[in-house]
């Protein structure tokens, strides 16, 4: 290419590029529809049969909304908000580290096997909130 020519973004390979990949998506999701014809059925519901209450008395019936049943979680898998933070200690060959009962945020992560220019071993280390990985 020289210098002098000024280059457009839609040049005769960059045009070849997006068709060439545009064929290989559509040719790839054709592929899947005659590996897996079941999946690519559009799936149907069920319609309620028509209402004739209006041509029996006039007025439509109604029924009750059906709801779906609360499922609560179990009185052991939550903690009180004002509860004690507790720390689990987890230590391997590799790393180090503390998680924490609120929030299962880590802590004091040590790399055991690599070390900085002291000859210490590598520390990821956060002592306030928010803790690394913390979901509170």
């Amino acid at each position: 290419m020289n210098n002098n020519e000024t280059s457009s973004f839609l040049d005769r390979r960059t045009l070849t590029a997006i068709f060439l990949v545009f064929a290989t998506w559509m040719g790839w999701q054709y592929y899947m529809q005659v590996k897996y014809p079941h999946y690519f059925e559009k799936k149907t519901t069920e319609q309620a049969p028509a209402d004739d209450s209006k041509a029996k008395g006039g007025q439509p019936t109604s029924t009750p909304p059906v709801s779906a049943a609360k499922v609560e979680p179990p009185a052991a898998a939550v903690l009180p908000r004002n509860s004690a933070e507790k720390t689990m200690d987890f230590k391997s060959s590799n790393l180090s580290f503390q998680i924490s009962s609120k929030g299962m945020g880590v802590r004091d992560l040590t790399l055991l096997q690599y070390f900085n220019r002291k000859n210490e071993p590598v520390e990821f280390s956060q002592k306030q909130p928010p803790l690394s990985f913390e979901t509170r």
